[in-house]
């Protein structure tokens, strides 16, 4: 029998990192999987690199994976009586008390060790501790001015005590001493709306492949109202993220505005539903700019997409009919209608203006899993599992198209099928759901060993104690009793 447990070890792979740097970019693109793959190979390659191991135990924290991060670096503790292994082990622990304790013992070890003093007033600034925990990180920032989660820790604690100047004043030294890093310039931008988009090119100089920059750059830049700028920003974000719809529907407004079929201040109003869609006020505002602007299909996608959201839908439906009447050829809103179409179970509705949509953003895997399942639910859905295993090899670390395709297999009483698909899945994407859908598809062919295992991992995973019972249920029912 193969031990579920072991299969949401994090795997290690084959990749061979540069540096940590190379797992950082990982992430920023939100390509969580392959970092933790990444990662894994360079600390077995780096076993005392103390960047490489934070990384790691943050990333374990997220996938709530908090007993394998504990035992870990107590582990690590045991072995080696050190100021960094007392430090990871502080980092790991999710019991504030425990996690103070061992931070005291790394700086009884070495009092200048400046990532303890960063631990303890990270623990300090989430028990509220304030004061104290600026003294803190400005201690550890005294040790080591390149510790960019210090200054950030910082300027968090100064804007806590309402301390606004000293906050401005802490990121713009921390642009100086660490100018990789990008929260510095963001919080600068945020801080500074007069020269945000001088700060961002200045940050993007030194991260130039950045998306949070250039997504930021150019929202600044559309606030601005300067067209050049905001035109050429988005489609740099938009290589960076193309998945990111929101950045779409600007590009699309910047379109508009280029063409004259709208204004500045309308294009500012339908960027403003985004802040209260739910709001009536809202849905009036966009039909006095559906009014003033009645060539422009996004103006009236926005608003089909704001009726969609406050229950609207026959009206919701109108609107992206009507615009795609005045623009055929916009994908944006084939997009919508579709998914519109979907969410109403008219899957065979939905399937012409889905595939049409992925057929030209082929990048865009919400997309192409939109219109997988609406090949699936319509007519066919074999073509619909052949485009879900399709985007699974396209996009081997996002848990969406696994998910989507053992649901269907399952679905369709195909459990061996969702089960060897999981079973590899899992291996390499950490995703609870997926071990979740293991345990019914194990149950289902037989393998209750496997299923069992597979809840007492989601225990350990979420810290619900239902899954345990379940599967101790599970086991009592599989192992007959003695007469």
């Amino acid at each position: 029998m193969v031990c579920i447990v072991a299969l949401i070890v994090v795997c290690l792979s084959q990749v061979s990192l540069a540096s940590v740097a190379d797992v950082e970019a990982l992430l920023e693109a939100e390509r969580i999987g392959e970092a933790m793959e990444s990662l894994s190979t360079h600390l077995d390659a780096h076993p005392d690199d103390v960047v490489g191991h934070e990384l790691f135990i943050d990333l374990l924290l997220t996938a709530e994976q908090f007993d394998q991060a504990n035992r870990f670096y107590t582990d690590r503790v045991t072995r080696a009586d050190t100021a960094d292994n007392w430090y990871l082990l502080g980092r790991a622990s999710m019991d504030q008390a425990e996690a103070l304790t061992a931070f005291d013992r790394a700086l009884s070890l070495q009092p200048e060790h400046a990532r303890a003093w960063m631990g303890q007033a990270s623990v300090q600034r989430s028990l509220s501790q304030y004061s104290d925990a600026a003294i803190g990180y400005a201690k550890a920032l005294q040790f080591d001015q390149t510790l960019s989660e210090a200054w950030i820790g910082l300027w968090s604690a100064q804007l806590s005590q309402g301390s606004r100047d000293e906050a401005v004043a802490t990121m713009s030294r921390a642009s100086r001493s660490v100018p990789h890093v990008i929260e510095p310039w963001l919080a600068l931008a945020e801080m500074n709306h007069e020269q945000a988009i001088s700060i961002l090119q200045e940050g993007i100089t030194h991260s130039p492949d950045s998306t949070w920059l250039w997504t930021a750059l150019a929202q600044h830049a559309f606030r601005s109202r300067g067209l050049a700028l905001a035109t050429s920003t988005h489609q740099r974000a938009i290589e960076l993220a193309p998945s990111d719809k929101k950045l779409r529907i600007n590009e699309a407004i910047l379109e508009e505005i280029s063409a004259g079929r709208l204004s500045w201040d309308a294009a500012h109003t339908v960027l403003d539903t985004r802040s209260s869609p739910q709001d009536p006020q809202t849905l009036i505002g966009m039909d006095q700019v559906v009014a003033s602007a009645p060539q422009s299909t996004i103006a009236r996608m926005v608003r089909g997409n704001l009726r969609q959201i406050q229950d609207d839908h026959a009206g919701a439906e109108a609107d992206l009919r009507g615009a795609l009447e005045l623009d055929p050829t916009d994908i944006n809103v084939s997009a919508a209608l579709g998914l519109l179409l979907l969410n109403q179970k008219r899957a065979s509705e939905a399937i012409t203006h889905l595939n049409r949509a992925y057929a030209a953003r082929p990048e865009d895997l919400g997309l192409g899993i939109a219109s997988a399942i609406a090949l699936a639910e319509g007519h066919d859905p074999g073509a619909g599992g052949i485009r879900l295993l399709e985007l699974q090899t396209r996009f081997p670390h996002d848990p969406g198209p696994p998910k989507i395709l053992a649901q269907l297999l399952m679905a369709m009483g195909q459990y061996d099928r969702a089960y060897t698909i999981l079973l590899d899945a899992i291996t390499t994407i950490p995703d609870t759901t997926l071990i979740l859908f293991l345990a019914e598809a194990a149950h289902r062919t037989g393998r209750d060993i496997e299923a069992a295992a597979a809840l007492e991992t989601l225990t350990e995973r979420t810290g619900d104690h239902r899954f345990s019972e379940a599967a101790q249920r599970l086991m009592t029912e599989t192992i007959p009793t003695q007469p």
